[in-house]
Formats: structure tokens, C-alpha cells, sequence
């Protein structure tokens, strides 16, 4: 009976066996921390966009419908905004609620030059050749050629001259 309570008595005070257990207990609560403060900011980024839309933004909603803001409306659920779709006769309208507004869309529409480039609004189009010019190393390849033919005729002469020393 006495061995396991001296058993128990060493076990307890041992300080390496709550080590770990405590930095898990530290990691879980500190992720915990990080994921709260990321979705407040999320939440409050969201809140300073919804609550700076107007009437005429084109905007992006959840569900992936683009429009434009035509009216804004308080309900007793909260503010609507009445979305503009589609162009021409093809026009339709629909309420929904400003928190399901995603972003406000910027995107321009894409214009292509007579090259099939495309043309970015507020910039000059830089020429550019229909070919690509391609320099031809020839004369690279000619003085190339030439060192190398002289450097074999210095080996030639060399071996010339050291078998002709042999000789003599």
C-alpha cells in the first residue's frame, strides 16, 4: 500500500509531465485568439463596405449577380437594396439585403486593338513590329571560327618546332 502512494506522491510533483499538456493548452487557446481577431476584421471590412454603398455603385452579390444600386430602402429586417440587371430590353430588377452585397465591382470593359492586343484605357499603344527581329550571329561566328583556326595553327606550329628540336 505504501508503494503506491510514494508512487503517486512522485508522479505529482513532477514538473516535466505537465509540460506539454500546457503548451497544447496554450497553442489551442492562442489559435482560438488568431481566428477571432481575423473575423472581426473580416466582419468590420465588410460593415465599412456595406455601409459606404450609394445609389449607382455597380456591385457583386453573394449569389454572383452583378448590378447596380438603382435605390436603397429601410426595412424592419434591415436596409434593401434594389439591384438593376441585365442591359437593354433584358432589364430586371431585384431586392436584396445590403449584407449580401460581396464587393463593389470595378472591373472596365476589355477593348482589343487591330493586332488582337489589349488597349488599357489612359495609355498609348507602343508599336511593335509584326516580326520579331532576329540579329544573326554571323559575324560572331566568323571571328569565332578564325580564333580557333589560329589557335589550332599555333598547336600545329608548336609541335612542328618541338619535334624538329627532338630531332636535332
Amino acid at each position: 500500500m505504501n508503494f503506491l502512494l510514494d508512487e503517486a506522491a512522485t508522479t505529482a510533483t513532477n514538473p516535466m509531465q505537465w509540460i506539454l499538456p500546457a503548451v497544447l493548452l496554450v497553442l489551442v487557446i492562442g489559435i482560438f485568439i488568431l481566428n477571432y481577431f481575423r473575423s472581426k476584421k473580416a466582419k468590420d471590412n465588410m460593415r465599412e463596405v456595406v455601409s459606404s454603398l450609394k445609389v449607382g455603385d455597380k456591385v457583386k452579390t453573394y449569389s454572383g449577380f452583378y448590378g447596380t444600386i438603382v435605390e436603397i430602402s429601410e426595412t424592419t429586417d434591415g436596409r434593401v437594396a434594389v439591384l438593376e440587371t441585365g442591359e437593354g430590353k433584358n432589364k430586371s430588377y431585384i431586392s436584396i439585403d445590403m449584407n449580401a452585397i460581396y464587393a463593389i465591382d470595378q472591373k472596365k470593359p476589355i477593348t482589343f486593338d487591330e493586332n488582337g492586343n489589349v488597349v488599357v484605357e489612359g495609355e498609348t499603344t507602343v508599336e511593335t513590329p509584326a516580326e520579331p527581329v532576329v540579329e544573326q550571329p554571323a559575324k560572331k561566328t566568323a571571328t569565332k571560327k578564325k580564333t580557333e583556326k589560329a589557335a589550332e595553327d599555333e598547336k600545329q606550329a608548336v609541335k612542328k618546332s618541338t619535334k624538329s628540336k627532338k630531332s636535332e
